[in-house]
């Protein structure tokens, strides 16, 4: 599709990523010439109107109600009247994904970890004023985007899956996407809730995928890594809760750990009621700010011994209340907006993602989905339930 020319206004100028059910372009547009970033779907799997089609519609729609810097800007959506194709059109990022510098360099240090997680808090907070659930965050959904200036704010991609609670579609199908028994998502990152039953989630599934995201990050697996199928992987996040971080990952902190723990627990009644309390409980330990820069970027050197516990840091409470500290009302880190977008094809749909390696802007880098990117459904027949897959 390099060289045509989308809706009579968006040049392709080149392929950024395509899994089996679209792609991700650069193009230019003909008349102001921005360069943006463009989610087709393919006309040889999808027709107008199918669930494809409605799930791109549903991705620009929760994207741009949400205000936020941490949340990829969607700056237009429609079809192509000659080819059916439908598109949306978003801002273009340059860097990379957090599950790309986990490969790249394993581990990245705690206060590094924290700087990201407030950001994307600070978004999930905005989402989930705007009555949006995402239902997707992973390490390959938090992109760290390069600023004019050189500096890193992480975007929150990919809303394809989102769950949009103020409409009224949502009571009964959640806005048609998952059906009685479904689950679409990465389950390497879901909420035991979410794995149950996509239907009934709430915010509260974003702050246990973020906080999966994190302790990814800081121990450079995820905390079901281990598991070996999908039955067990799923059994295991409904019954077990993740093994604690301090204990495989030493060199994290015990209090940055309890923070992540606080999101993770099995009951959502049992985490941080909302986005604003997760950041709240996270920004005592951040007394260098949560602002990001790519030398930071770097491994975490693993002591051998566990870290030492700073006495002046609070422990979070699952509550939302900090131990000899106050909850404080969540604030979107400093920055200003990048004007550069990037967006996955969606994983859900069982794409493997793609995305521009950072500093070789023609240099395309496959990144793999282990254990994503699937639809599970389960048939419950006299208190015993089966998997399909």
């Amino acid at each position: 599709m390099i060289g045509q020319t989308i809706d009579r206004k968006y040049k392709l100028v080149r392929l950024l990523g395509e899994g089996g059910m679209g792609s991700v372009y650069e193009a230019e547009h003909t008349t102001t010439q921005l360069r943006v970033a463009i989610k087709v779907l393919s006309t040889r799997h999808l027709l107008p109107g199918s669930e494809g089609v409605k799930r791109l519609r549903r991705e620009a729609r929760a994207a741009s109600a949400i205000d936020s810097e941490h949340i990829v800007q969607v700056l237009d959506a429609g079809t192509d009247a000659e080819t059916d194709t439908s598109y949306i059109a978003m801002e273009r990022l340059h860097g990379k994904d957090l599950q790309q510098r986990i490969d790249a360099v394993g581990p990245l240090p705690p206060d590094v970890v924290l700087r990201i997680g407030a950001q994307a808090l600070a978004g999930l907070h905005k989402a989930h004023e705007a009555r949006i659930v995402h239902r997707d965050i992973k390490p390959a959904n938090l992109f760290l985007a390069r600023r004019p200036d050189g500096s890193l704010t992480v975007k929150i991609l990919d809303f394809g899956i989102a769950k949009i609670l103020a409409d009224p579609l949502a009571v009964a199908h959640t806005t048609g996407l998952t059906h009685t028994g479904s689950v679409l998502g990465s389950p390497l990152y879901m909420s035991p809730e979410q794995v149950q039953n996509g239907r009934d989630v709430d915010h509260r599934t974003d702050l246990w995928s973020l906080a999966s995201a994190l302790y990814c990050a800081l121990a450079g697996h995820a905390p079901y890594q281990q598991v070996g199928t999908l039955g067990k992987l799923v059994y295991t996040i409904c019954s077990t809760p993740p093994l604690p971080l301090h204990e495989i990952a030493p060199w994290v902190p015990v209090e940055v750990a309890a923070v992540l723990h606080g999101a993770l627990a099995l009951d959502p009644s049992a985490r941080y009621p909302s986005a604003a309390a997760m950041l709240a409980a996270m920004r005592p330990l951040l007394a260098g700010g949560t602002a990001l820069d790519p030398s930071m970027m770097k491994a975490e050197h693993r002591a051998s011994e566990p870290a030492s516990s700073a006495p002046s840091l609070a422990l979070a409470c699952p509550g939302g209340e900090l131990l000899g500290s106050s909850v404080e009302a969540a604030a979107p880190a400093p920055g200003g907006e990048t004007t550069a977008s990037l967006d996955m094809t969606s994983a859900a749909e069982g794409d493997a993602g793609a995305a521009v390696a950072e500093g070789d802007p023609m240099t395309t880098v496959a990144v793999p989905l282990p254990l994503t990117a699937v639809v599970v459904k389960f048939e419950h027949e006299g208190g015993k339930a089966g998997r399909k897959h």
